[in-house]
């Protein structure tokens, strides 16, 4: 990403963090819950009491929650209006956890400063070999990484997506395959899980008493399809990965 499209970055985010103008979406976040679990326990898990950097530190940050269990967290935006409002409810909540505005492709952090590295919807906002480049170098050898990502394959999402332009950014690129096979060459793990794609069809349903009921439906034909065919998990939203024993 060059300087014009950072600083583009940096103002469309600073725009959505003052105005919450992507809360007309917020709907589709609803069905998510099995994702955001799966995430949650992996990173409670491994950053308790840990060094913890968190890419994105706006809505839905969980530095708040890990400092709560004993990691040290330093949060990193791109958005000085987040890393505000982020610093602002860490003092209203007594914890002490450090908010800075730091390039995610050259980061100011010494090498082999980190325990684990976090983000959700993070990556795909990023050129990704200096991203993962710099993952690598600030991670410490026995250091992981994890993160929640939307995937770009989806016809039926890649149409909602081209139809609300004003909702992204120009350089914004849900992940793909080759983003993988790229993540696998600065790291001897990547363990990708796939999630949502019938589920979606809850969405309708959000305001009523089968909501719960349908989601878990929808996410158990979801698993099955991925099982038997494994080529359907691509069309999935979001998937979780999981980046383990970086390439010194």
């Amino acid at each position: 990403m060059n300087k014009r499209n950072k600083a583009a970055e940096k103002e469309f985010f600073d725009q959505t963090f003052e105005t919450a103008s992507r809360a007309r979406v917020r709907k589709f976040y609803a069905i998510d819950c099995n994702s955001t679990h799966a995430y949650e326990k992996y990173l409670f898990t491994h950053g308790a009491g840990k060094r913890v950097l968190e890419y994105g530190c706006g809505l839905g940050s969980h530095a708040y929650k890990l400092a709560e269990i004993g990691a040290k967290v330093t949060g990193i935006d791109i958005s000085e209006v987040a890393i505000r409002k982020a610093a602002d409810t860490a003092q209203q909540r007594s914890l002490d956890i450090d908010f800075v505005r730091v390039d995610a492709e050259n980061m100011e952090f010494p090498d082999n400063t980190f325990d684990v590295i976090c983000g959700k919807g993070i990556l795909h906002h990023l050129n990704l070999a200096p991203a993962f480049a710099e993952i690598v170098r600030v991670l410490k050898p026995d250091g992981r990484a994890v993160f929640i990502e939307p995937l770009g394959l989806n016809p039926a999402i890649n149409w909602f997506r081209n139809r609300t332009p004003d909702l992204r950014t120009e350089d914004e690129r849900p992940m793909r395959p080759s983003d993988f096979r790229l993540a696998q060459k600065h790291f001897g793990t990547c363990k990708l899980t796939h999630y949502h794609f019938t589920s979606l069809l809850a969405v309708p349903l959000r305001s009523t008493p089968l909501f719960k009921t349908a989601v878990a439906c929808f996410e158990s034909i979801d698993r099955l399809l991925f099982r038997m065919i494994p080529g359907l998990k691509w069309w999935a939203w979001k998937v979780i990965v999981k980046l383990e024993a970086p390439k010194k």
